[in-house]
């Protein structure tokens, strides 16, 4: 008997629940929710002004989408425990509300593309607080420098007592460190600010989308060149785990 999972199609016979559960994703990927829903407002404001799809429908779906957003921020909002993943507990949430007209909603969009977009959401947002924290670190340091300035403490090499320095100076020496920090940070935050929507699968649509326009609406810089690259590198996430280790 198949189930009515995204995958259940594969299958012939009943599925353990213990299979479920172990490939299921929702646990981890559940922190993307609140970008999965803002980028599916983006794309079907985009799917209206490209008449693509109904007026009528984008704004059902617009208005429903907007709620979810509205009651994930405040806490209310209700999410299927037993969806595969945050992308499926969206599409489900928003069906529960709007119905059929939901499926309007995966028009010019593969899950593919979908999952990179979430996941660059989030690492630009994080990317700019890690930023911001750092700056503030640096800028507690710098004071901390000033009000220690002429304070002398010893220098060490080999564990021991070496040469007498500023205590400012071995100060000033973390805040150096942080700012190569910020640097490689603000370097990988440049090629995350790449809007892969409009990809799909791998090899984009033939439907006359306007990639540019979700860019500028989830606040992206540019588009990306190329629609395979888009979906199947994550290289942007070792680079950022990189730069903090």
């Amino acid at each position: 008997m198949a189930t009515k999972k995204m995958w259940g199609g594969r299958f012939k016979e009943k599925i353990d629940p213990d299979f479920w559960q172990f490939s299921g994703s929702l646990d981890y990927d559940k922190v993307l929710l609140e970008y999965d829903i803002k980028g599916s407002i983006a794309h079907v404001k985009m799917l209206s002004k490209c008449n693509i799809i109904p007026k009528k429908e984008a704004t059902s779906i617009e208005k429903a989408l907007s709620a979810m957003l509205k009651d994930y921020q405040q806490g209310k909002l209700k999410i299927d425990p037993n969806a595969e993943d945050v992308h499926t507990a969206v599409l489900i949430a928003l069906s529960k509300r709007i119905g059929k007209q939901a499926d309007y909603l995966h028009t010019a969009r593969s899950r593919n593309d979908l999952v990179v977009l979430d996941l660059k959401m989030y690492c630009k947002d994080n990317l700019k607080a890690i930023i911001a924290l750092l700056t503030k670190l640096q800028v507690a340091l710098v004071g901390f420098a000033k009000k220690y300035i002429d304070v002398v403490m010893p220098g060490y090499t080999h564990t021991q007592h070496a040469v007498p320095i500023l205590m400012s100076h071995q100060i000033l020496a973390y805040a150096n460190m942080l700012d190569r920090d910020k640097q490689r940070l603000e370097s990988a935050y440049e090629r995350v600010d790449e809007m892969p929507l409009g990809s799909c699968a791998m090899a984009g649509t033939g439907l006359a989308i306007d990639r540019e326009y979700v860019a500028k609406l989830l606040g992206f810089s540019k588009v990306s060149a190329n629609s395979i690259d888009a979906v199947a590198s994550r290289d942007f996430v070792i680079e950022i785990l990189s730069s903090l280790s």
